[in-house]
């Protein structure tokens, strides 16, 4: 079970990747995905490998991530804060449908957390590059009230590059900090993101979880 803090953590960044995906995604499906050859990982214990992105990543001790199911409960909590707060209603239940999918979710017992997912590009977004990507997810992320950093380099995780830019907003008394790497590939932006904060793991802690 996602602890209290990773669960707080977490809804604050599906509610930025949802508003990504209102920019980015307009009606994909889980066959075009298929069709690009996109599969989701697999765990095995703490191990989690993804054949699609030549990723493995490994919990250390304390660490959990979430079920299908619980990856849903996150969902459902973000689409009722962005109701809340920005009036848009999101249906989570057909997000893999329409070509989004969120594959992993993993907290620290500190509150860190990472996640992975995919998403369909379709015109007239099909062209999109990472660049462009990261400038319209972080345009959504703004109007929310964060603050954006691209002052970062590009990222090897795993065998391929990533671009990348970092966030910062005041929540629930917290400031949450997120990396964000995206890589785009054959109209597929699949992306990374690590939420901390100063009391947690930081970002080159749990890059150093991925090979």
């Amino acid at each position: 079970m996602l602890r209290n803090v990773a669960k707080v953590l977490s809804m604050v960044l599906v509610v930025s990747m949802m508003l990504t995906t209102l920019v980015a995604c307009n009606g994909g499906s889980s066959t075009a995905l298929e069709r690009r050859g996109v599969t989701r990982g697999v765990w095995n214990g703490n191990t989690w490998t993804s054949d699609y992105l030549g990723l493995t990543l490994t919990l250390p001790s304390g660490w959990v991530h979430a079920t299908d199911e619980e990856i849903a409960d996150v969902l459902g909590l973000g689409a009722d804060l962005m109701a809340a707060t920005q009036g848009v209603e999101i249906d989570t239940s057909v997000m893999e449908s329409i070509g989004v999918i969120y594959d992993l979710m993993a907290s620290s017992p500190n509150g860190a957390s990472i996640q992975v997912g995919m998403e369909r590009l379709v015109f007239p977004n099909s062209r999109m590059t990472a660049p462009e990507y990261i400038e319209a997810s972080a345009s959504e992320l703004v109007a929310m009230g964060m603050e954006v950093d691209f002052n970062f380099p590009n990222t090897r995780i795993g065998s391929l590059d990533w671009y990348s830019y970092g966030s910062m907003m005041e929540f629930m008394g917290m400031r949450i900090y997120g990396r964000y790497f995206v890589n785009v590939y054959d109209s597929v932006a699949r992306f990374i993101i690590l939420m901390y904060t100063s009391d947690t793991e930081g970002v080159d802690e749990m890059l150093r979880l991925f090979s």
